[in-house]
């Protein structure tokens, strides 16, 4: 039996040390994945997505104004430009959205409102999922609101409809703004993403800046232990241009493709839990 001498302390077999280190290391990273995704994660237990599947514009080429016969028109009157929008209004929350008034259960409205004030008009029919979803639409108070009269919306449910907004494409990022007064929603999001897209566009910039620091570490550490070797590249031009140039451009890139990385497959996993 081999004794501890005085002097000497006890010690974790090398292979033992790797595996020890290897372990907490994952355990850290994995941690802060789990922490930035959870803070910063873009669902909110009462949330409600209106993603534009589809924008198509059309207008009548300059060259047409000259055919009378040729022209749009919008409530009797001519018309240079219009758009077509595919809407798919969906519960992306965890609870119903409802609104209930002394015990009674009612319809809620949501407002659709175009960005740049042109009419906006519903074409066709409404369709749900599932099917047994009360939805009616009706004029806002002025041309560029349209109001649906929603009833009961279960988590999951949504709501498929077209839109044509009648006038030239305005400059903000999306064609239209929704509102929906129920308690504990916060407006609803208008996004051309999908809701795993969006849950990774939320948490690129947080593990950017994780991805950032971390490769901070890994460049500080690499030049603290070849310091020696690092003071030597700075005796010609060349390595003082290579080593101001290349190496941030090395450290960003680097950085956006692991925050890449991370987002995307943070993105999948939660959609994939979420969805299951």
């Amino acid at each position: 039996m081999t004794e501890v001498t005085e002097g000497e302390t006890r010690r974790f077999p090398e292979g033992v040390n790797l595996w020890l280190t290897l372990a907490i290391s994952v355990a850290t990273i994995l941690g802060i994945l789990w922490t930035v995704g959870k803070f910063f994660y873009p669902i909110k237990d009462l949330d409600l997505t209106v993603w534009i599947q589809q924008e198509i514009e059309f207008s009548l080429p300059k060259e047409a104004s000259s055919l009378t016969k040729l022209t749009l028109i919008y409530d009797g009157k001519p018309t240079e430009q219009a758009s077509l929008l595919r809407i798919n209004i969906s519960n992306t929350g965890n609870v119903p959205i409802q609104r209930v008034e002394e015990g009674t259960q009612k319809k809620w409205l949501l407002t659709l409102r175009s960005t740049n004030g042109v009419p906006i008009e519903p074409i066709g029919d409404v369709t749900t999922t599932p099917s047994n979803i009360e939805v009616s639409s009706q004029a806002g108070s002025t041309p560029d609101i349209l109001q649906l009269a929603i009833s009961l919306l279960n988590p999951k449910d949504s709501i498929d409809i077209r839109l044509a907004l009648v006038g030239p494409k305005g400059q903000a990022r999306y064609p239209i703004n929704a509102e929906a007064r129920i308690a504990g929603l916060q407006k609803p999001v208008v996004t051309k993403s999908t809701v795993r897209e969006r849950i990774e566009n939320a948490l690129f910039e947080p593990l950017a800046v994780v991805a950032g620091v971390f490769m901070i570490g890994v460049f500080g550490f690499v030049f603290w232990h070849d310091r020696k070797e690092g003071w030597k590249s700075f005796q010609s031009v060349g390595s003082v241009i290579q080593v101001i140039i290349f190496t941030p451009l090395a450290f960003i890139f680097a950085s956006a493709f692991i925050a890449a990385v991370a987002a995307k497959g943070l993105a999948w996993i939660v959609f994939w839990v979420v969805n299951r």
